[in-house]
């Protein structure tokens, strides 16, 4: 009994053992058919953790923040904003007396795996170049908003960012569907502030969706 068991293990062993390598082997054909593109972008999230979200997003907001919601590892922090350098970032949070910390997300390389992404990794490699353009022009408004430029000139860079991403959302929506949601939310936000005052709070919103955007997209296009 004892013989035929050992007989019977040793039989699936060695078929596991042979799956496992042929998986290996799949795998590292498709690795080497494999392309990609450079993108080494972070962005950098200053945040303070919160056991009740909603009076995590009242706060921050109440205290100018984004009021961002992030989940990390079952923990939920609420994000003051979202910075393109750690300095930046680490500048700030010195100058707060609440207890806050800095989380990185990133996007090291884009990953094109299928025929398809192959075929038009062009056109992706592009759109989350024209996001990161996005990405700079909200974060140098947010700086002069602070630095009290007038609601007029505000608006005047809004309404270019909102034809920017309502042209994006055309012209890319097809390629990366997680794009176009990013710039139908970009459009309904943007427009309300040019209805009514533009509260750096928002804008704070907006840049921290855009760079998380940016983070998850880059997620579906990795290894």
């Amino acid at each position: 009994m004892t013989a035929v068991f050992f007989k019977r293990f040793s039989k699936i062993a060695r078929l596991l053992l042979a799956c496992f390598f042929v998986s290996v082997g799949i795998y590292a054909s498709v690795l080497g058919r494999v392309t990609s593109a450079p993108v080494f972008r972070s962005f950098y999230f200053l945040v303070s953790k919160t056991e009740h979200v909603q009076a995590g997003v009242y706060q921050s907001v109440l205290d100018g923040g984004a009021g961002f919601v992030l989940e990390e590892n079952g923990e939920y922090f609420v994000a003051l904003s979202a910075y393109r350098s750690k300095d930046q970032a680490e500048k700030v949070r010195e100058g707060l007396t609440e207890d806050t910390e800095i989380i990185e997300y990133g996007v090291e390389k884009l990953y094109f795996k299928s025929y398809k992404e192959k075929r038009i990794q062009g056109e992706i490699i592009s759109a989350f170049s024209c996001l990161e353009d996005c990405i700079e022009v909200l974060d140098g408004e947010i700086t002069r908003l602070d630095k009290g430029a007038t609601q007029s000139s505000s608006k005047n860079i809004l309404a270019m960012l909102l034809r920017q991403f309502s042209f994006l959302g055309e012209k890319y929506g097809g390629t990366i569907p997680a794009f176009e949601e990013l710039c139908n939310r970009a459009i309904e936000q943007i427009e309300e502030a040019l209805q009514g005052i533009v509260y750096v709070t928002k804008l704070r919103y907006l840049l921290c969706d855009a760079c998380f955007s940016f983070v998850k997209m880059g997620e579906y296009f990795s290894l």
